[in-house]
């Protein structure tokens, strides 16, 4: 019976390591697919607020004061040899959309070979954190003097009057 593996890394470059399993340095095994939950560009910002955050509370510095921010976690996987014979496009799309929804994270994967070929495995980067798409409200609001009014419709009426008093009504 083959033996199964599982291994956990903290990644501290996240985007070196992403470009790395998927095969843009050319020094990874024979690479099957790839394929990500989040593109590239929200993944370098992740891995900047990652660090910046770090940076803040003084926390994650190593002996040369260089900020060595977790800003992701890697899984190596272990995948049957029965699985081989599947399409991997279709298995990375069918991990990677599982992982986000049963987990709520985004992630990126890739599925190798090894170089002798006797080990299929799948090198999977998630993130902790859930990405927000959150909007800020507005909750101050300033009149034309830069003056702070409390509500908005203090700034309507404000707005109104001026105008009036300038001859430009405007409804």
């Amino acid at each position: 019976m083959a033996r199964q593996f599982l291994r956990q890394n903290n990644l501290h470059n996240v985007v070196g390591r992403i470009e790395y399993i998927r095969g843009d340095t050319g020094k990874q095994e024979y690479m099957m697919a790839f394929y990500s939950t989040m593109p590239d560009e929200d993944w370098k910002n992740l891995a900047q607020y990652n660090q910046e955050r770090f940076k803040k509370n003084k926390k994650g510095f190593n002996k040369n004061k260089k900020c060595s921010a977790i800003e992701a976690r890697e899984l190596i996987l272990h995948i049957p040899h029965e699985y081989a014979n599947r399409d991997p496009h279709e298995l990375a799309k069918l991990v990677g959309d599982d992982w986000k929804k049963r987990f709520d994270t985004d992630c990126c994967l890739a599925i190798h070979w090894n170089k002798t070929k006797t080990n299929f495995h799948i090198h999977l980067i998630y993130s902790e954190r859930v990405r927000e798409d959150k909007v800020a409200t507005r909750n101050m609001y300033y009149d034309s003097d830069w003056k702070n009014v409390k509500r908005r419709m203090q700034l309507i009426l404000s707005k109104r009057v001026t105008s009036y008093q300038n001859g430009t009504i405007k409804m």
